[in-house]
């Protein structure tokens, strides 16, 4: 937490990011940061063009986004962005993925995952939203055969349709890696309809080590992914529960963002006692 050294320079720190807000939130400034962004040092003539407005129209705005030192002129007479400017833009597109959907995140929350990756929300903008849990466990279901290297999942509770995809993949080599909540048991009505064959395989890939479990310290978010895509990504409700709505990519920036935060947790699990 920032200290303060008086109350004049908390209020005039805050007065400063209320400034650089109120500028970012009007429609032609942003339409003008952007542009900046995308084509770097611009001229006043070339810009009104762009932006189909008069050169007063943009000089004013202009002007404005100089005063919040977002923008500036450089030395061939070009207006471009700041430091400050390139930063602010980097915050946008995580505010575009929770403005997009902002309903799911009325009822679920980021407050338990690591700040770390919640600043980098902007990575999963090219995600595509499922609300349906069918299609979900059936998009997780295809991940899973299709996979070649590696699966990894974090998960409150192994669905019924997995299991025999699981031990397929593992039969073709595929690395499996499971994060479950701790001291999770497999429940006597699904183990019933599972043939003793199947348990036996995955317990023998489990004792070898290509089927690897561990244990966080609890579940904050449900993740299954393979080397191609994130076949399901779903965070917490505000009651705590896992309900399987979720996002999906292949986008490499999305992957990226999760196979890292897989990663995270996996180095602070526990290792799982055996279990299928």
């Amino acid at each position: 937490m920032i200290n303060f050294k008086t109350h004049d320079e908390h209020i005039e720190r805050v007065e400063d990011l209320c400034n650089v807000f109120f500028e970012l939130s009007h429609e032609d400034r942003m339409k003008i940061m952007l542009t900046f962004q995308r084509e770097g040092g611009v001229k006043l003539t070339s810009l009104s063009k762009t932006l189909d407005a008069t050169t007063q129209e943009v000089y004013r705005h202009v002007s404005r986004l100089q005063k919040a030192k977002l923008v500036m002129k450089n030395v061939a007479g070009d207006y471009q962005l700041t430091s400050v400017g390139e930063q602010a833009l980097r915050w946008v597109p995580g505010y575009r993925f929770l403005s997009a959907h902002s309903d799911y995140f009325m009822s679920h929350t980021l407050s338990v995952i690591p700040e770390e990756y919640t600043l980098r929300l902007g990575d999963l903008e090219n995600s595509e939203f499922t609300n349906d849990v069918m299609i979900t466990m059936f998009d997780n279901e295809r991940m899973i055969k299709e996979a070649e290297e590696y699966i990894w999942m974090i998960m409150d509770q192994m669905m019924m349709n997995l299991y025999e995809p699981i031990k397929d993949a593992l039969q073709r080599g595929v690395q499996v890696h499971v994060m479950r909540p701790k001291g999770w048991q497999l429940a006597e009505d699904v183990k019933k309809h599972l043939s003793d064959e199947l348990i036996k395989a995955l317990f023998e890939y489990n004792t070898t080590g290509k089927l690897q479990q561990r244990e966080p310290e609890r579940i904050d978010l449900c993740l299954f992914m393979s080397e191609k895509q994130v076949s399901s990504l779903s965070f917490i409700t505000l009651e705590g529960k896992h309900d399987y709505i979720a996002f999906k990519s292949t986008d490499p920036v999305a992957h990226k963002w999760g196979r890292e935060i897989y990663e995270h947790y996996w180095e602070t699990a526990t290792p799982a006692q055996i279990r299928v």
